[in-house]
Parts: C-alpha cells; sequence; structure tokens
C-alpha cells in the first residue's frame, strides 16, 4: 500500500468520525427544538394564571439553561499576587467586551467569549492609582478543551501622564484559565474540520491518479496501457527472431492484403463479369431464333 493509499485511509476514518459527531449535534439540535415546543404548547393550553406562570417559568429556565451551553465560557482565577492585598485587579476582554475584578482563589466566568477574536488584559490599581497593565493576550492559546492554563503575567509599573501621579513599581500575578466550549462553537469547529478534511482527501485523490496514470504509461510504453503481447506471458520478442516470428509475419501480411482485396470485392466482381462478356460474349449468348 502506497503512502497516498494510508493518507486516503487515514483521512477517510477521520472523516467518518467528524460525519458523526456533527449529525449527533444536529439530533441534540432537533431535540432541543421539540423541547422548546412541547414548552411553549404547555404555556399555551395553560388555563389558570399560576399554571401559565410555571410553563412560563419553565421554558424561560431551559432557554437560558440551553443557552448558557451553547455559548463558550473562560473561567479566570487569581492564584497569586505579589502586589498588596488592598490592590484590585481588574481582567478585560475583548469579545465580548467586559471588565471583571479578580480576588484571590475566586473563580470568575466570561460567557459568550469569541476565542478567535478575544483578547484579554490585566489592570491593577490602588484606589484610583493605576499600578500597572499588561500587554493584551490572545485567548485562543489559553482555549484547550478539559486543559488548566496557568499564566504568570509580568506587569510593568504604569509610568504615570501628564497630571497623575505613576505606580511606585511593576509586579505579577499568576492567572490560571479554564476553558468551557459551547454547542455551538462545537458545531462551527466541527464543520470546519470536516472542510478541511475533505480538502486533504480530494488533494490525495488527485495524487493517486496521478501515480496510477504514470504507472500505466510506463507499463504500456508511448500512451498504451499495457504491453502488446502481454498475454504471451512476455515470449513476444522471443518469437519475432524465430521461425514462428517469420511465420506470423508473413500471416499478418496475408491478413492485410485480404481485408484489402475484400473491400473492394464488388468493384472486382462487376469488372470480372463486364470482362467474361466482352471475352465469351458470343458463347453466352442465346441461340438465333428458327
Amino acid at each position: 500500500m502506497s503512502t497516498n493509499e494510508q493518507k486516503l485511509r487515514a483521512l477517510s476514518a477521520s472523516i467518518a468520525g467528524v460525519s458523526q459527531s456533527i449529525r449527533a449535534a444536529g439530533s441534540s439540535k432537533q431535540k432541543h427544538l421539540l423541547r422548546v415546543r412541547e414548552l411553549e404548547l404547555s404555556l399555551q393550553s395553560a388555563d389558570t394564571d399560576s399554571a401559565k406562570e410555571a410553563a412560563a417559568k419553565d421554558l424561560s429556565d431551559y432557554t437560558q439553561e440551553y443557552d448558557s451551553k451553547a455559548s463558550s465560557a473562560l473561567t479566570v482565577t487569581l492564584l497569586s499576587s505579589t502586589y498588596p492585598e488592598a490592590a484590585q485587579v481588574t481582567i478585560s476582554c475583548s469579545q465580548p467586551i467586559a471588565d471583571y475584578v479578580l480576588t484571590l482563589d475566586t473563580p470568575v466566568t466570561i460567557s459568550g467569549i469569541k476565542k478567535s477574536l478575544a483578547t484579554v488584559g490585566v489592570t491593577v490599581k490602588d484606589g484610583s492609582t493605576v499600578l500597572g497593565e499588561g500587554e493584551a493576550m490572545d485567548v485562543e492559546p489559553l482555549c484547550k478543551v478539559g486543559v488548566k492554563a496557568v499564566e504568570e503575567i509580568d506587569i510593568p509599573a504604569n509610568q504615570g501622564t501628564e497630571g497623575e501621579e505613576g505606580g511606585e513599581g511593576g509586579g505579577s500575578v499568576k492567572l490560571e484559565f479554564s476553558y468551557t466550549q459551547g454547542t455551538g462553537d462545537a458545531m462551527e469547529e466541527l464543520r470546519v474540520e470536516y472542510e478541511k478534511l475533505e480538502k486533504e482527501r480530494r488533494e490525495v485523490i488527485n495524487a493517486l491518479r496521478r501515480e496510477k496514470a504514470l504507472e500505466m504509461s510506463a507499463a504500456g510504453g508511448e500512451g498504451q496501457a499495457v504491453k502488446k503481447g502481454f498475454l504471451n506471458g512476455g515470449n513476444q520478442k522471443k518469437n519475432e527472431k524465430g521461425i514462428w516470428g517469420k511465420i506470423g509475419k508473413v500471416k499478418e501480411w496475408g491478413m492485410e492484403k485480404g481485408m484489402k482485396v475484400w473491400r473492394f470485392k464488388n468493384f472486382l466482381l462487376f469488372f470480372g463479369v463486364v470482362g467474361m462478356v466482352g471475352w465469351k460474349g458470343d458463347e453466352l449468348a442465346l441461340p438465333e431464333p428458327v
């Protein structure tokens, strides 16, 4: 088995796995829609105010729970800080735009985060004085499902601006990041992965076709799919040198000439009959009447 054939087999298995995951996600979506429809019908059929209130609450709770699972979330925990306890550590996110105050060993969840677009930055304040600001970091390297990422962020001292007093010195904070992937983002990643695998599969198939074409060309010489006389077990060249080769050539010559004569048989018959009539016409004619 060639390398490309092995690649094709592996890609086909991967595509089958991704397709199964996509179908499972689609089935889950259908179940969600059916559940929403069921709760809506319960709300419409409620005949008392208490029943309507209970049905509305069930629908609201269910949709909120589903939406929370559909969107991805990044949980951030402050593990340690070189700043005084009075210093306030704030993490800012760009997608969605929000600021969160961090306290030691207390997780903060950023819901609806877009990992391919979002960045986060850390700011440390002491009252109204900014002690330092860390550089913005891309979120995507921190978003690994089932893996907690720990980052120690060095924060340079704030030099202050005109009319403001800068911080006394820099410091660092250690943060733990935990990513929870939403069902919507998971489906999107599956679609992207499927398209990527399909593209690779098409490229491998094209490479295999080129390989097969080269093999057939090499086996058949100039444009032939197979070698001439391959059914004779490769003895064609040997036969051409012996007496049987000469007899074969004479036979081929006779067949070729015979086919040419057969093509013009009607003309030969016509001219033969005309010649016979002109040569022996008196013998062929009917006798004179008595």
